[in-house]
């Protein structure tokens, strides 16, 4: 396999990206798990990320802050996971401010509310 990204890789990929650079995103399975028993679900969107990033030939993350001042919990798995089978890795983030600010500005609100 080419290390080249090239526009028919297969990438776990979020947000408006795929489309306009001529990837194909793959998508975390979470929300097409069915309901059940919390530790089944888990285990469900475990093996569905696994099978995912199989398929992918590049990481593209979101890093963005997400529902507080990290980003989303799955990604580092997808980021680790992508890094463990030496696939090219891209990520950017909604903010530019440092993990450090931003869990620093997050304490602080936390005190003062």
């Amino acid at each position: 396999m080419s290390s080249a990204l090239t526009p028919s890789h297969t990438v776990p990929l979020s947000g408006p990206f795929a489309g306009k650079c001529g990837l194909e995103g793959l998508y975390p399975p979470d929300n097409s798990v069915s309901a059940g028993p919390l530790a089944e679900m888990a285990a469900e969107i475990f093996k569905g990320n696994g099978e995912m990033s199989d398929r992918a030939q590049a990481i593209v993350a979101n890093i963005s802050p997400f529902r507080g001042p990290n980003m989303d919990p799955g990604t580092p798995w997808e980021i680790g996971y992508g890094a463990s089978r030496c696939l090219p890795f891209f990520a950017w983030s909604s903010s530019t401010l440092t993990l450090f600010q931003r869990q620093t500005s997050a304490q602080l609100s936390i005190l003062t509310a």
